[in-house]
């Protein structure tokens, strides 16, 4: 599963909140189909076919983009002399 952003989002940091934000309307979802199901609005055969097919892959995909760019932003922070020299400017070694 891919994650598509949407065209107005280009950077690693708009990438990291978007992420972020689909994690939080995913685990929504997923409280509402809940609700459903101990409802009796939704059999345990819908309910299971939605976590396993919907919502972990959903999840892991998710998960595994916000490392990727968490990683991607780690990089760049480290790469930045701006950030390194504002540290130095108030960090004493």
């Amino acid at each position: 599963m891919k994650i598509k952003y949407p065209k107005k989002i280009t950077t690693e940091t708009q990438r990291y909140k978007y992420l972020y934000k689909l994690e939080e309307i995913l685990r929504l979802a997923y409280n509402v189909k809940g609700k459903a199901y101990r409802g009796k609005k939704m059999t345990e055969a819908e309910w299971n076919m939605y976590r396993t097919h919907k919502f972990k892959p959903s999840s892991l995909a998710i998960s595994e983009e916000i490392c990727t760019c968490r990683n991607k932003l780690k990089a760049e922070a480290r790469n930045d002399s701006s950030i390194n020299a504002s540290l130095n400017d108030i960090i004493e070694e």
